[in-house]
């Protein structure tokens, strides 16, 4: 069989879309020496995809377009040279692309919280999401959530929606050096005891609750604890900045930007909590990453997460500042409490493998090829 993925958001580090597509295909190529792999890149030159080099059923096929109006078109044609057997892609698929075709979908956010979006992105997506779901032989959701907004949103057979959870990479377990690995987050200006939160900053993660009652158990409490905020420092609104910023809390409040994945898993391990209070999620891939390192986790009661942390964390209403507040300070203040916590979040993050996702996606491929037209 011969496999065409849309693979240019392997060059975007720090996103959604590249943790997940990066994972699967190193997953699917860990097993899989008989089928044929087109990878459909932006860069050839771009440091990861190396690894690649010497691998017989991997070929890596630049596109040479970075704008997505000229990258999706030149994709289609691109498929269409190499006589692919089907084509997976995030989304968005080429419109003239005629073979079969695997659209993975991670959350509607785009439908249900349009205004997280620009209006450009916002209209991008609603146009073209549908259009590609409509062609699609098949459609991957990484949640149950997911899976049955895609149904009833665009009214797509069930039997045509597949399940296929993410995972956290083997490099996210407790560290066994914690002392040793403490001299690393010094370098970022961190202390011993620290809150965690990791993700994109934008609106939808909530992160204005979050510095709310950190400051309330700041100024009520005396916590010692810092504030860690790790994730891209893209456009953060002005409440956010005006919050982040007030009075003489900012100087415990540390925004580290992008961290690389190598540093990711210390982090985890040595946060006291990880604080997840995102408003909406097509998954949370990172309190499963946080999960995996032992990490005791504390996240929204919405969308996707308590499906994936079930009873291994402790769920709030992310609405409320107040209620995060409670629930920091309870596993903070209580050490038998945190102690179960990190020992079902070991258990709860067992459950999810990238090689069982890559067994599913696999199957889904051998079912678009096999379905008549």
């Amino acid at each position: 069989m011969k496999i065409g993925i849309d693979f240019h958001a392997a060059e975007q580090a720090g996103s959604g879309n590249c943790t997940y597509i990066r994972n699967l295909v190193e997953s699917l190529l860990a097993t899989d020496r008989d089928n044929e792999y087109f990878l459909y890149i932006m860069d050839p030159a771009f440091p990861y995809y190396r690894q690649f080099a010497d691998r017989r059923n991997v070929h890596l096929r630049p596109i040479g377009a970075k704008e997505a109006l000229r990258r999706i078109p030149r994709l289609g044609l691109k498929t269409r040279l190499d006589r692919v057997d089907l084509l997976h892609v995030q989304y968005v698929a080429p419109p003239f692309y005629r073979g079969k075709l695997v659209v993975s979908v991670h959350d509607l956010s785009f439908v249900d919280n349009p205004s997280y979006f620009s209006w450009g992105k916002r209209t991008y997506l609603r146009i073209l999401v549908p259009f590609s779901l409509k062609k699609a032989s098949q459609v991957i959701a990484i949640s149950d959530f997911s899976r049955q907004a895609i149904i009833s949103t665009y009214h797509i057979p069930a039997e045509r929606v597949h399940l296929t959870y993410l995972a956290a990479r083997s490099g996210f377990r407790p560290e066994k050096n914690p002392d040793e690995q403490r001299s690393l987050i010094r370098k970022l200006g961190l202390r011993d005891q620290f809150l965690l939160f990791v993700g994109r900053l934008d609106v939808r993660k909530n992160i204005l609750a979050l510095i709310r009652a950190f400051t309330y158990l700041k100024k009520t409490k005396g916590i010692p604890h810092q504030l860690v905020i790790t994730g891209k420092k893209d456009f953060l609104p002005v409440p956010l900045l005006k919050e982040i910023f007030a009075d003489d809390i900012a100087q415990h409040i540390i925004l580290t930007g992008f961290v690389p994945d190598e540093l990711l898993p210390t982090l985890y391990s040595l946060a006291e909590v990880f604080v997840y209070p995102s408003l909406y999620e097509g998954f949370g891939l990172p309190v499963l990453e946080a999960m995996a390192s032992g990490c005791p986790v504390i996240a929204s009661n919405t969308t996707s997460l308590p499906e994936i942390v079930e009873e291994a964390g402790l769920l709030v209403n992310p609405r409320l500042w107040e209620g995060l507040a409670e629930a920091i300070w309870k596993v903070i203040s209580d050490d038998t409490l945190r102690a179960d916590l990190k020992r079902k979040s070991l258990a709860q993050s067992q459950k999810f493998r990238w090689a069982e996702t890559a067994q599913k996606t696999m199957s889904v491929y051998k079912r678009a090829v096999q379905e008549p037209f």
